[in-house]
């Protein structure tokens, strides 16, 4: 069976101000979404003004305008203190309203009495989560003629708005997280990381840290942000700490109450830790090889956006400690080359790969050659030869081209590559 819908022209006047609302509210996203919402808002009620406001900052003490109307022209954005203003009775998620005498009210008010406003109604804007993001409200010089009407209309458009604040909100939350491990590079990158974390999540503590792996149970910071200053070298136990919870079990968030939570964890009750949350770092198999944290002496919100965000972070950071760790394997491993060059009995010169110029030589190869190393650093192929076959610079070249081609060059009687009447040989 097909339903058949009545005209718009044959419903009743409430039902075509829903109507012509709704279809308002389902308009894609645009530059002008918010404006065109209010305006259609004030015009659909009959109202001289509507706003939308979010708090300007997490004190909620003041809001910022983000689409205003007045007498069907749309204002500049602007800021104003909730205190004194009808918007401070707009409290929890309950819609709100003042059928008359604002203007004798909240006479304060300079915004509102100015214009002579004395009829208000608003409705708070909240995320998915129940936070608060600010308030919709429609004012008049006049009684608002239906209460009813009027809360059915904020509550649609007040959705509508309320999800793409969210959406923005994080997106920008994404998008700062994003530059902000960007643009952290050289020797103070775990320091600008651990700043802009704090920064872009309003938290008083972050940290970036990995297992020291000569003391079990400890961790070492390679960068502590509290209260604006970041240090660099700290050791945190993790017996008793929910940073030992995060490296064995993964990420992990405790919105409130967290010092109760490890009341063996000396450091978040010395700082009254209330929040905190851990991310690990794995390298590319899988490894865990550290952690980023954070902590704020109030309780943590909006959970779903912070883990992403310490995502963000967590990728960058992992990446520089394995980068760290490459770069202490190949020193070590450099150490340890250059302990048996010196140490080895036979005479070693080496030589570049392309050009054939001596790269180094050990100390055998000095005895043998009677060569002093700095002095003969870089120099050509052909020093190290003498005019006389199979040692001389000819047979120097097809060896090294031999080598090159993936060829073991031929051994000379006293079982040395032949391109010198002394040393051993090896091209790089």
């Amino acid at each position: 069976m097909t339903a058949v819908l009545a005209s718009p022209a044959l419903w009743d006047a409430h039902a075509q101000t829903l109507h012509r609302v709704a279809l308002a509210a389902a308009r894609p996203v645009g530059p002008t979404l918010f404006e065109d919402l209010v305006q259609e808002m004030t015009e659909s009620l009959g109202a001289a003004a509507g706003l939308v406001a979010v708090f300007a900052d997490e004190s909620e003490a003041r809001l910022r305008t983000i689409a205003t109307v007045l007498d069907g022209r749309r204002l500049t954005p602007f800021q104003y203190d909730v205190a004194g203003t009808p918007c401070e009775q707009v409290v929890g998620n309950e819609f709100c309203h003042l059928t008359s005498g604002m203007a004798v009210r909240f006479h304060n008010s300079s915004l509102f009495a100015a214009k002579g406003m004395d009829a208000y109604a608003a409705f708070p804007l909240c995320d998915s989560h129940g936070e608060r993001l600010g308030l919709l409200a429609i004012m008049d010089r006049a009684p608002l003629p239906d209460i009813a009407l009027a809360e059915a209309v904020l509550k649609i458009v007040g959705s509508r708005i309320s999800a793409e604040l969210e959406r923005a909100t994080t997106e920008g939350v994404l998008r700062a997280a994003a530059l902000a491990v960007s643009r952290a590079q050289g020797p103070g990158v775990f320091a600008e990381l651990t700043r802009s974390i704090a920064e872009i999540l309003s938290v008083d503590f972050a940290f970036i840290g990995r297992p020291d792996p000569l003391q079990q149970e400890t961790m070492r910071l390679l960068a502590l942000y509290i209260d604006g200053a970041v240090t660099e070298g700290s050791i945190y136990h993790l017996a008793g700490s929910p940073c030992e919870g995060v490296l064995r079990d993964g990420f992990r968030a405790i919105p409130g109450n967290a010092t109760a939570c490890f009341p063996d964890d000396e450091s978040m009750r010395e700082h009254g830790i209330q929040g905190y949350a851990g991310y690990p770092l794995n390298d590319l198999a899988g490894e865990t090889i550290g952690l980023v944290s954070i902590a704020s002496r109030s309780p943590l919100r909006r959970l779903d956006r912070l883990e992403s965000t310490m995502q963000i972070f967590a990728v960058r950071a992992a990446a520089e400690i394995d980068r760290l760790r490459a770069d202490d394997a190949l020193r070590s491993s450099e150490e340890s080359y250059r302990t048996i060059f010196e140490a080895i009995e036979d005479g070693v010169v080496i030589h570049d790969w392309h050009s054939g110029a001596l790269v180094d030589l050990n100390p055998k190869a000095c005895a043998m050659s009677g060569f002093r190393r700095e002095e003969v650093l870089g120099a050509p192929l052909k020093v190290f030869c003498s005019p006389d076959p199979p040692y001389s610079e000819a047979d120097a070249l097809r060896n090294l081209r031999l080598a090159q081609e993936g060829h073991c060059p031929p051994m000379n009687g006293g079982g040395a590559t032949a391109t010198a009447a002394l040393p051993t040989t090896r091209y790089d």
